[in-house]
């Protein structure tokens, strides 16, 4: 039973380390969205303005082309990280599972062997009992 005490500890330790991780991967991802908002933003501001010389107006295709790019990026980092979170979260509701099934058997010992124990109370009750007659 010991062993599995320790195993116990050892899943809940591993829980803490993955929901610490989630905690990471959500900064990141609060991070990266604020950054692509912000892209987003320029870009869109960018896109309003009036230019009317030719050297303006090829610089600002070449910004906005240069925009959609950088924002097509974070919009890739963003969805790797929603999966990489999803695959974590997983890995917590396994870790949990795995817990919950090792406190279900380490319950499941103990009604056994408290059901011995009191088997071995009410023989030696019944022949103390008998004895005495």
């Amino acid at each position: 039973m010991k062993v599995l005490e320790l195993f116990k500890k050892k899943l809940k330790f591993d829980i803490r380390m993955y929901k610490s991780k989630l905690d990471e991967i959500d900064k990141d991802l609060v991070n990266l969205i604020s950054i692509r908002n912000d892209l987003y933003d320029k870009y869109i501001d960018l896109k309003r303005k009036k230019f009317e010389d030719v050297n303006s107006l090829h610089f600002k295709a070449e910004y906005l082309k240069k925009l959609r790019e950088e924002i097509s990026d974070y919009d890739s980092k963003i969805k790797t990280l929603e999966m990489k979170k999803e695959a974590v979260k997983l890995q917590v509701k396994l870790k949990n599972a795995e817990k919950k099934s090792i406190e279900k058997y380490l319950e499941n010992i103990n009604k056994d062997f408290q059901k011995k124990e009191l088997k071995k109370e009410i023989q030696i009750a019944e022949t103390s009992y008998s004895n005495r007659r």
